[in-house]
């Protein structure tokens, strides 16, 4: 229930709270004296929002002790999430005042730390449309009405959105294209037949500009959330290295970056049909096909840890150190060198705000863990301590 509220709260010092959810967060405030205590308290000793707790193999007296030497509120706000579960302890730490405190320590680095520990995710909603003849256009340039040569209307682009035309029948529909989204980047597409896509750093999303009537065909390399437009004459389908996707109509997401350990395609709504080396697989809401090396299957999952991300909060659950790496040198566009192959396994549980800085980030993990980051120009080595 905390990490909801975190999350509600999150969403609404950034403009992004729906109306059900701030009816929810009043639902929550009103409960009782304690949690409108609780709520004011965070939100006027916060300007960042990092919630990163680490579990497994850990002290958690002597764990909490520490954070409680570096907070500066009062113990029963600190305390709100403190509690073990048999051999695995779970510690909330990032209780935003504890990241105005750590922010101020110094990470030992050449020259480049600076640069490299200021970096936010999503400074720029960059991506690059790539036509069939090997022409790209920058969309962060390109504004308004696109057009390509033969006078065709391409479609709409503002504010990092893109809208691909939907009147305009001379569209072919065997011309493919291409949305290209750097590291340290994200963007969002609404196709021809309206479906909306979500696309991730380091994506690339490859489709038709139109599609054909009986059939809607995409292909992925990267993760995207999909919210697809209801056609029952049109299936719609995602290719994603190996994996293919089928559905009529729902909310679902993919995750499949070719040199990733794990894949998966986590199901919001709806149903979906997963083929895989001859196999198919029906999900459900609330299921997620997993695939790591030879081994895959279907899962009961929490869809919010895996579609998160387009709303701004970034959440993890038992993810390993390694996994984790992965997915943050993609958000901040930066390389990560592991020099003990042991701190690889260290999981994490926990979640932050994807504007949060680099710098803050790796200084909460330091805290709580027996890993050291030490940034050098691009690259961010990580030892142990």
């Amino acid at each position: 229930m905390q990490d909801i509220i975190y999350e509600l709260i999150l969403n609404e010092r950034s403009g992004k709270l729906s109306d059900s959810e701030a009816d929810r967060l009043r639902a929550w405030r009103d409960a009782n004296a304690e949690n409108e205590e609780i709520y004011k308290k965070l939100n006027s000793s916060l300007d960042d929002y990092i919630l990163v707790d680490r579990f497994e193999s850990i002290d958690i007296d002597q764990a909490w002790a520490s954070v409680e030497r570096r907070l500066v509120v009062e113990p029963k706000i600190i305390a709100i999430r403190r509690y073990g579960v048999a051999a695995a302890c779970v510690i909330l730490v990032g209780i935003f005042a504890l990241l105005a405190v750590l922010r101020n320590q110094d990470h030992t680095a050449s020259n480049g730390m600076i640069s490299v520990l200021e970096r936010k995710m999503d400074q720029h909603t960059t991506a690059y449309i790539q036509l069939a003849d090997g022409r790209k256009m920058d969309l962060n340039a390109e504004q308004g009405t696109l057009h390509l040569e033969n006078g065709l209307t391409l479609g709409n682009n503002n504010e990092g959105i893109l809208h691909m035309d939907t009147d305009d029948m001379n569209a072919d529909g065997t011309q493919w294209v291409d949305i290209i989204v750097p590291k340290g980047s994200s963007y969002q597409l609404v196709l021809n037949d309206g479906t909306k896509v979500f696309l991730n750093a380091e994506s690339k999303l490859h489709y038709p500009l139109r599609f054909a009537s009986t059939n809607r065909d995409v292909e992925l390399s990267g993760e995207a959330l999909f919210e697809v437009a209801k056609n029952p004459d049109a299936p719609f389908s995602v290719n994603s290295n190996g994996m293919r996707t089928r559905v009529l109509g729902t909310t679902f997401n993919v995750s499949s970056y070719p040199e990733d350990r794990v894949q998966h395609i986590t199901l919001v709504e709806g149903k979906v049909e997963v083929a895989k080396s001859d196999k198919a697989y029906i999900l459900h809401p609330g299921e997620q096909f997993l695939t790591e090396g030879l081994k895959s299957g279907v899962y009961n999952v929490d869809p919010e840890l895996y579609t998160s991300w387009t709303r701004g909060t970034v959440r993890f659950q038992g993810m390993k150190l390694e996994d984790m790496v992965q997915k943050i040198q993609r958000w901040y566009n930066v390389d990560f060198v592991f020099q003990d192959p042991s701190t690889k396994s260290l999981r994490f549980t926990g979640a932050f705000d994807r504007t949060a800085r680099l710098g803050d980030l790796l200084t909460v993990i330091e805290s709580m863990t027996n890993v050291r980051f030490i940034a050098q120009g691009e690259v961010v080595k990580v030892q142990k301590k």
